[in-house]
């Protein structure tokens, strides 16, 4: 019976810890021009710790729900800029943003006028 009243303690503490889990939401800046920059944003946020991401083309806003605990604001940066796109924290590097697809060279002027 003791070793029922333990798991049971142990169950509700576990489930008390889960509960208090805090997820942060915050919003900032990636440039990009197109859905296809969509999808490489908001992959490059699939990344633990991170809840939930949705990158807007026309705003260039994007939300961003994670749980600070486990990943960092500037972990998530960093994960943008390595896939290509500049945010108004810092610029991707050189050879990230070169690998993207020509559609999506959103530093260009004719590409950003051609979306």
């Amino acid at each position: 019976m003791r070793t029922l009243k333990t798991l049971f303690a142990v169950a509700a503490l576990t489930i008390s810890t889960v509960s208090f889990a805090q997820t942060t939401d915050t919003t900032f800046t990636v440039n990009g021009v197109c859905g296809m920059c969509q999808r490489t944003i908001e992959n490059a946020c699939d990344i633990d710790g991170v809840e939930t991401a949705s990158w807007s083309p026309e705003t260039k806003i994007i939300q961003i729900s994670f749980e600070p605990s486990i990943v960092s604001i500037d972990e998530i940066n960093k994960a943008i800029n390595d896939s290509g796109y500049d945010t108004e924290f810092s610029a991707a590097p050189e050879n990230a943003y070169e690998g993207l697809h020509g559609c999506c060279k959103y530093r260009d002027p004719e590409v950003q006028a051609s979306h």
